[in-house]
């Protein structure tokens, strides 16, 4: 799956942004960024495919102000 950015995200050190078709090989990180709301999927091929441990997805991460976890496990 890939994903694009809706806006400008910055995530650890990586600056991803919109109008590209972007993948990740870790696992879960397209999901974590679409449930932030920070991207949509896309049936288009990835531009960039990032590797494995270029993020670092908690999954205890909640929305800020709530127990709500992003990716609702």
């Amino acid at each position: 799956m890939a994903v694009y950015f809706k806006h400008r995200f910055k995530h650890g050190s990586l600056d991803l942004l919109p109008g590209l078709p972007l993948a990740f090989e870790d696992d879960r990180a397209e999901e974590y960024f679409i449930c932030a709301g920070a991207a949509d999927a896309t049936a288009d091929a990835p531009v960039v495919t990032y590797p494995a441990g270029s993020v670092e997805i908690d999954t205890e991460t909640v929305f800020a102000g709530t127990e709500t976890r992003v990716l609702g496990d």
